[in-house]
């Protein structure tokens, strides 16, 4: 029976118990230390978040996602995304840009995140174009 699948080299015997409680005692301290270093980073890392957040609370009175188009439409022309997507071998041409979405997450982590990038991309660039929808219908 195969116990371990690789052989790991150590300093340590089992067998000479005094050196093995000194390490043990030695890693112990180290623990403690570092538990206390990271405790303290924590509690300073809080108290910035929090004060972050009362800055934040102050500047802005709310936050709306909208991200089906009912409030605001980006006009965004996604044939021409269809198309930059098909030329960088990212979307194939019976696909439709969701269908190409799905596909990559399952395949190909870094290529999902390209074509996200593609996307990201317009929607920056026609984020100024932006429509209300004064009637809350997206179509």
């Amino acid at each position: 029976m195969l116990i371990c699948s690789r052989i790991v080299k150590s300093d340590i015997d089992l067998l000479d118990s005094a050196r093995v409680t000194i390490q043990l005692a030695a890693a112990i301290l180290q623990g403690i230390k570092s538990r206390k270093e990271w405790s303290s980073n924590l509690t300073l890392l809080l108290s910035r978040l929090k004060s972050t957040f009362k800055k934040l609370r102050k500047a802005v009175s709310g936050v709306i996602f909208d991200l089906d188009g009912v409030l605001v439409d980006l006009q965004i022309p996604w044939l021409a995304v269809r198309n930059v997507l098909y030329s960088k071998r990212l979307l194939y041409k019976w696909e439709d840009i969701h269908g190409c979405f799905v596909r990559l997450w399952k395949e190909d982590k870094s290529l999902y995140n390209e074509a996200l990038l593609i996307v990201k991309e317009f929607e920056r660039e026609y984020s100024h174009d932006m429509k209300i929808n004064t009637n809350g219908d997206p179509y």
